[in-house]
């Protein structure tokens, strides 16, 4: 690892050159290993390859852009995307990573990648030759986008010339566009500079600890922020080698993401919360004491709130493993702040406190006391040098006491530039005043508290639904609800997230003008926009309630009042006319419970009773409504691919989300392959089928 000294770091001052140092010193070190669905390695690149790769790719971008232009990046995890990614910064080019483009639902996935397109104003969108293949009629049939994008093959631009002069920018030059993922209005594109960039792989590296024996294990999604500056680019800083499985891999088998830790004997490896509590509750006990996780030294965990009990659970059920729970390291970042902020190691009893639920709601934070409802609040650091973070009062900006909830505002070489070619938000959001402070700092939105020096996240003002770690924003999912639901004349729609049973679910209430809505087409349409917000963004929603027009206020400019909706309806105060599911958990129109009948039918029955731990499941009752989330589909898909050879298309699951449909499909599927199956695999597959 390079030492950044403050000498060394005015050197390097930009990305590309701490590439050029690490390529330099490290030339044939193994930095970045993928993985793929068997386990095995599909590709490993040593810095000296890496570089000689996107230099290629960089001086097939020149052939098509300028410096300073925009280049969309559309790859699934793995080795293309991160030569793709260096590729532009050594043309000198802006980076825009975007979501993992869904090719099974293009029609679905396409408006939000045209948004980001006409948002960033691209010139370039570079992607696998299949994927620009198939984007080629829909982008280029828009008159716009056909005469300012262009879209380039990987393996076309693979084939270049190596550029010789890579670019050799100005700390302040920006190096990529960090979209908010998941937005149908204007998205937002976080400007993070080569300065913010640099500034926090540091802190990072200092925080977790990382040295030349750093050997790092991931998950995450390439495009996203943790997974991006986390995952990809601080082996690549610090010179450390990562193994690499993709998301769907540990979507299907979260125990495989242990695993891996174990057989790579890796010692630095996180995720968000909802990750350590799957593996927590995993019930493969086989597969559990085949682990060795005495090595693992960082577990860092964030992007989502993080929960004392989780973390326990987790230590509990490794902890005969190896597993020291003073390795974890709960976090605090935003992409806004490039990621990381604040954290700190320790184990449950170190990293949390309890304090008085009852007080923490009016704003102030109090050891709990005897007797009193405790709620157990997880430590995400020490704020640092002082002035870096700061808590204050959302409404005056000024800083608020020792233990008093307020917004958490930050001021560091991290904060980024603003939003992409958004004065008016990068305004508000980067450059806000702190009486007392000197430097414009970054609202995050977030509220929290400061005790002993350390900074507690207790909630969010601005009204981001985070779910198994993904943003959601409501307007996307209200928007969805509405479109379904206009037979009931809908007055407004608010979308919020809850905390139940340890994790965080979606609420979604409807206010409606119509007043003759009968409880059967009522129940009819609000599970079928249900349906339609599992089918369109890949989330359950927990609850959807039915309410007068009232019950969501707006201000006095028109906004939703979505705060104030969400507090009534977890005081009980909501006015309710229809709940989905009903109150008394009778499922819509009180379905007859229907029994498997074929094989196929029987086996997958019984695969989902056991994912689900649940018995009597219906083969005509909705999977979303019984609570199935998107996790939980991709691990039956995962299933079914391990007992058949194939695996169902999971969006056509949440379209049809009931065992018989799925059952159905896979028939039709057994039929094509009959004519070609061996008769004695056959008879085992049905043998195997019917002992199930």
């Amino acid at each position: 690892m390079i030492p950044i000294s403050s000498d060394t770091h005015v050197e390097l001052r930009n990305f590309n050159r701490v590439l050029q140092a690490q390529a330099a010193r490290h030339a044939s070190k193994p930095v970045l290993r993928f993985l793929n669905a068997q386990c095995e390695t599909s590709h490993a690149w040593r810095y000296e390859d890496l570089d000689a790769q996107a230099r290629r790719i960089a001086s097939h971008l020149l052939s098509h852009a300028r410096r300073g232009d925009r280049v969309m990046l559309l790859f699934p995890n793995g080795a293309e995307f991160i030569s793709a990614f260096i590729g532009c910064l050594y043309a000198g080019m802006i980076a825009v990573p975007v979501y993992a483009f869904d090719q099974q639902r293009l029609q679905k996935s396409l408006p939000l990648l045209v948004n980001v397109l006409r948002d960033s104003g691209a010139a370039v969108l570079l992607a696998p030759d299949e994927l620009v293949q198939q984007l080629k009629m829909p982008l280029m049939s828009q008159p716009e986008l056909a005469a300012t994008v262009r879209l380039a093959a990987l393996e076309t631009a693979c084939a270049a010339a190596p550029l010789e002069a890579i670019a050799d920018p100005d700390p302040s030059q920006i190096a990529f566009l960090q979209y908010t993922s998941g937005s149908t209005g204007r998205p937002k594109g976080v400007m993070v500079s080569h300065g913010n960039l640099v500034d926090n792989e540091r802190r990072i590296a200092a925080a977790f600890r990382i040295d030349a024996s750093s050997r790092g294990v991931f998950w995450l999604p390439h495009y996203h922020d943790m997974g991006l500056i986390g995952g990809l680019l601080q082996p690549l800083y610090s010179a450390f080698e990562s193994t690499f499985i993709s998301p769907a891999h540990f979507a299907r088998d979260p125990l495989s993401w242990l695993e891996t830790i174990s057989a790579c004997e890796a010692n630095l490896s996180g995720a968000p919360n909802f990750a350590y509590e799957l593996c927590a509750r995993d019930p493969s006990e086989e597969r559990v004491e085949r682990l060795q996780l005495g090595q693992w030294r960082t577990a860092f965990c964030g992007a989502e709130p993080i929960r004392a009990q989780t973390l326990q659970r987790f230590t509990d059920r490794f902890a005969p493993r190896g597993f020291n729970g003073g390795a974890f390291l709960p976090c605090y970042g935003l992409a806004e702040a490039t990621l990381f902020v604040t954290g700190r190691f320790g184990d449950v009893a170190q990293i949390s406190r309890a304090f008085d639920a009852d007080a923490l709601r009016g704003g102030v934070a109090q050891p709990a006391a005897e007797g009193a409802d405790p709620y157990r609040a997880v430590s995400s650091g020490y704020v640092g040098a002082p002035g870096e973070v700061v808590v204050a009062d959302p409404d005056t900006l000024a800083p608020c006491a020792d233990g008093q909830v307020g917004e958490i505002l930050v001021c560091t070489a991290s904060v980024a530039q603003g939003y992409w070619e958004n004065e008016e938000a990068t305004r508000a959001i980067f450059q806000a005043q702190v009486a007392g402070f000197d430097g414009n700092y970054l609202r995050t939105g977030d509220l929290g508290f400061i005790a002993d020096g350390e900074l507690f996240v207790s909630g969010r003002r601005k009204e981001l639904i985070i779910l198994n770690g993904r943003n959601y924003y409501p307007q996307d999912l209200e928007a969805t609800v509405l479109e379904r639901t206009a037979a009931l004349k809908p007055a407004a729609c608010a979308a919020f997230g809850i905390e139940r049973d340890g994790a965080e679910q979606l609420v979604v209430v409807l206010a409606v003008r119509r007043t003759d809505i009968g409880a059967e087409e009522g129940l009819a349409v609000l599970a079928d926009a249900a349906a339609a917000v599992g089918a369109v963004h890949g989330v359950p929603v927990a609850r959807l309630v039915l309410a007068p027009p009232r019950a969501i206020g707006k201000t006095t400019s028109g906004k939703l009042q979505r705060a104030a909706c969400r507090e009534q309806y977890l005081r009980g105060a909501l006015e309710t006319v229809l709940a989905w599911p009903a109150q008394d958990g009778a499922q819509l129109a009180a379905p007859e419970m229907v029994a498997p009948a074929t094989p196929v039918e029987r086996w997958l029955h019984s695969a989902c009773c056991a994912l689900m731990k649940r018995d009597g499941i219906g083969m005509t009752a909705s999977l979303l409504e019984m609570g199935m989330n998107s996790i939980e589909l991709a691990q039956l898909a995962a299933a079914i691919e391990g007992r058949f050879g194939f695996a169902p298309d999971i969006s056509e699951v949440f379209a049809q989300p009931t065992l018989q449909a799925l059952a159905a499909g896979i028939d039709a599927r057994l039929q094509q392959l009959v004519a070609t199956m061996p008769e004695q695999q056959l008879r085992e597959l049905l043998g195997a089928l019917d002992a199930a």
